[in-house]
């Protein structure tokens, strides 16, 4: 077919070559030796069989799996290694407790822009924009997830099953920007199809992308720093649990140990510190795995915004909504054991320094289990030997308050493992949800 010039604005140099491609899931060969070529403003649908492998050639497309032979070779107009893509995989990455409202005002700080009601306009969502994800059918949900791309600017699309849930009219408002394919049957239902959306001006979309990137560097990192945050909020009874638990935890020693001042007071640093280790391991598998269950993770996979700092924004979050309401509980507790006033503020200093360390080093096992069978077991025998460390330190800064030495060297032994899990634990976590989303 003919393809509009790129040099006209219309669509940006953009072209992709593979060559002999292969793709091996589970030790079984899904296709071999596939070689196709593309450029900007091309339709291309992928058309067989279940099992054909098409969902398994858009991952490979998008970055999310790695071939087993031959090469995929992008080329940007712009001298990117690859374009930005807008991929949207068989499983819908809608939030039961965001609105549709909020589910797009987050896809739209996430991909760089758009207006939220022209997004839930165009794929007949307008009514539904102050509803719950959760009471949205399989088919309002579909239309949900493609309406993200009226919000990205992302000139390649990588849709899988985009019409799938979809009835008629549905379907209609999903193609009705289509361009003619390249090769197979337009129209199908249920084929995965990968394209690129015709009759929009990219060169000027790109313009007002890098221009929205200067003023808002940091918009997609605290839109989901938020987002967390209004989960926390909305699932308050998970946060009540871990808070419980750790209240319930200092509560029992005395019932075993006595009521002894003494013996209480001596043992009560070990005892906050460990309650509040326990009580962070068992926050950790809301982390990463509603997003992982969804595809979100996906979305962050193929995004063009730093995994780096989004992954901070959701430790950021996670440890607002759980080491900090820990750090203001301590004091109350410390003194119900007795701890003598002088231990109280180191207490809650090396609370502060080293809760956040057990949030990140929880977010690698929290991502290193993902898809895991029992993952919650499998965080604690991963992050257990590695909070000790900071268990010791936490410990000994109050018992030096108390026996009237220097804490400070432990204190700041904390802060450099904070530092350390600052450096370590982000791309500890993209490397390791890049696993699972194999």
């Amino acid at each position: 077919m003919d393809t509009p010039d790129s040099a006209s604005g219309t669509y940006p140099a953009i072209s992709l070559s593979v060559e002999g491609l292969a793709c091996i899931r589970g030790g079984r060969a899904v296709f071999g030796g596939l070689s196709f070529a593309g450029a900007g403003g091309d339709a291309i649908e992928l058309h067989g069989p279940n099992g054909a492998g098409k969902s398994s050639l858009l991952r490979l497309l998008a970055g999310l799996l790695h071939p087993a032979a031959g090469t995929i070779a992008w080329t940007a107009g712009d001298g990117a290694a690859r374009p930005p893509l807008a991929y949207c995989g068989h499983r819908d990455p809608v939030k039961a407790w965001l609105t549709v409202r909020e589910q797009l005002a987050w896809w739209r700080d996430l991909e760089g822009g758009g207006s939220v009601e022209g997004a839930a306009q165009a794929m007949g969502l307008g009514p539904l924009l102050e509803v719950a994800g959760g009471l949205l059918s399989a088919g309002q949900r579909r239309r949900l997830a493609l309406a993200r791309l009226a919000l990205t600017e992302a000139p390649v699309w990588l849709l899988d099953e985009p019409t799938v849930s979809l009835d008629e009219d549905g379907a209609a408002l999903q193609g009705h920007d289509r361009p003619a394919p390249v090769a197979g049957r337009p129209g199908d239902r249920g084929d995965a199809s990968a394209y690129r959306p015709a009759g929009r001006p990219n060169g000027d979309a790109a313009r007002r992308c890098r221009r929205r990137a200067g003023r808002s560097l940091m918009r997609p990192y605290l839109a989901t720093f938020r987002r967390d945050l209004r989960f926390a909020v909305r699932h308050s009874a998970d946060t009540a649990v871990v808070l419980a638990f750790f209240v319930v935890t200092v509560i029992l020693f005395p019932l075993g140990v006595g009521p002894a001042a003494g013996t209480l007071a001596a043992i009560a640093p070990g005892v906050i510190w460990v309650a509040a280790l326990l009580a962070t391991l068992l926050s950790l598998d809301r982390l990463f795995a509603a997003d992982f269950e969804d595809g979100t993770v996906d979305l962050f996979l193929t995004g063009r915004n730093s995994l780096l700092l989004i992954v901070l924004a959701k430790c950021a979050a996670h440890w607002l909504t759980t080491g900090l309401p820990l750090i203001i509980l301590s004091p109350v507790l410390a003194a119900m054991l007795h701890l003598p006033a002088a231990g109280y503020l180191m207490l809650a200093l090396g609370l502060l320094f080293g809760t956040p360390v057990l949030t990140l080093i929880g977010a690698v096992g929290a991502a290193l289990v993902l898809g895991a069978r029992r993952g919650g077991v499998l965080i604690a025998i991963l992050v257990l030997p590695l909070y000790i460390p900071v268990l010791i330190f936490g410990v000994l800064s109050v018992d030096a308050v108390i026996h009237a030495a220097d804490p400070w060297p432990h204190i700041l032994l904390l802060a450099a493992a904070l530092l350390a899990g600052l450096a370590i634990a982000p791309p500890a976590v993209t490397l390791a949800l890049r696993s699972a989303a194999e």
